[in-house]
């Protein structure tokens, strides 16, 4: 059986996760291809560029199309724009990839500006699986619910007009399957206009305990650098200013907290400026070896995301032995269970949030039994696992 993987990036957190599927399926000897459109990474295993290929008439007309359709999202979208919303074409024509060619299955990931709804979906209908990272793959533009009640009414006009030319490119294709990591996105994919009539599987990302595994505390810490007598809050996010990130939250919470001598550590792109507590920024980490040594150094993961699908951080950190507190959003409601692996509190009640968290750090007894009972709690997440039911569901409709 040969499956391509197809994803915009070879970088950032969908890729990560579908990086791992197709390892995990490297291991279970499936052929299982990568195709990214921006390849920034040249040492990823079986992971090739979509632009580095063709012929030379073919590059030229990539080139031409890429520069009318930037020129047509210049004038289409607000000048208040952000990376948050996009359309439903591309300049790209992926079906005439060898590799998507000679693929039995296509496993489409974060595809926003690679795959191109009309070309690609009246194409023949070889059969699809496409793994949802964010809404984007279902709704209009935006890539959650959130980033529209920021928008103005330009923006919401695009969405419907974008949600309702997804719906027209799929009117004659048939074989497509939709798997979400969640099962909060599969029930939102399955009451949307777009897919609501195909197949829907629920199969939860997987995380490798071999890389992602307890360390020592002190060997990490000394690592990086890090305070060996303090309690540590880790704060991360791809973008630490990203509002559905919950960073207001997360401040707030902070606030509350700001007398005791914790210390915050960060890690993403962007700083947070919080003076009142130590902190410590180490930047954006790619290094999965040194993020298992961040989670390891870390007391506490505080996520106050406001809307999220599965995130591999979670998975992360709960995999390294280190609790999660947050809000009870999205797919991390179904990895973070009270008193086992974390706790939950309702979204919004940072009051709730900042008590429990200086709660468990400053009860020694409580940390150490929640960090325990943190490591084995992951069993359910292993990226074997998931390769298998992803296998089960290529041979079901292959």
């Amino acid at each position: 059986m040969k499956v391509v993987q197809v994803s915009t990036y070879d970088r950032g957190g969908a890729f990560q996760a579908a990086y791992r599927l197709h390892l995990a399926l490297l291991e279970k000897g499936v052929d299982s291809k990568v195709l990214v459109l921006y390849q920034y990474n040249s040492g990823l295993k079986e992971v090739y560029s979509f632009l580095k290929t063709g012929n030379l008439l073919q590059k030229i007309k990539r080139s031409f199309l890429y520069r009318y359709f930037e020129l047509l999202r210049y004038f289409l979208l607000p000048k208040d724009s952000n990376s948050q919303f996009n359309f439903h074409f591309s300049p790209y024509t992926i079906w005439e990839h060898p590799i998507v060619a000679n693929a039995d299955i296509v496993h489409l990931h974060w595809v926003a500006n690679f795959i191109d709804y009309f070309s690609f979906f009246s194409a023949p209908s070889k059969p699809v699986v496409w793994t949802l990272h964010d809404l984007h793959p279902f709704s209009g533009g935006f890539h959650y619910e959130i980033y529209s009640t920021f928008a103005g009414s330009r923006f919401l006009t695009l969405n419907n007009w974008v949600e309702t030319r997804k719906i027209k490119s799929l009117e004659l294709f048939e074989n497509l399957s939709i798997v979400s990591p969640s099962k909060w996105l599969s029930e939102l994919s399955v009451r949307s206009k777009v897919f609501s009539r195909f197949n829907h599987f629920v199969i939860p990302n997987g995380v490798d305990s071999r890389t992602f595994r307890p360390k020592s505390k002190i060997e990490s810490r000394r690592e990086l650098n890090l305070d060996q007598n303090k309690k540590i809050i880790l704060f991360l996010a791809e973008s630490l200013n990203d509002p559905r990130k919950g960073v207001d939250d997360f401040y707030k919470v902070l606030k509350l907290c700001s007398s005791l001598d914790f210390l915050l550590l960060t890690v993403g792109n962007g700083h947070l400026e919080f003076d009142a507590m130590e902190n410590h920024s180490i930047g954006f980490v790619e290094d999965e070896e040194m993020m298992a040594s961040i989670y390891s150094a870390s007391d506490l993961f505080i996520t106050c995301s406001l809307e999220d699908n599965f995130p591999n951080t979670v998975l992360e950190s709960v995999s390294c032995g280190t609790p999660v507190l947050g809000y009870a959003v999205g797919g991390i409601f179904e990895i973070v269970e009270n008193g086992r692996n974390g706790f939950l509190v309702e979204k919004g009640d940072v009051t709730v949030l900042a008590n429990k968290m200086m709660e468990v750090l400053l009860d020694d007894f409580l940390l150490n039994d929640l960090q325990n009972k943190t490591r084995n709690s992951v069993r359910g997440f292993a990226s074997d696992l998931q390769a298998e039911k992803m296998i089960e569901l290529y041979n079901r409709i292959s």
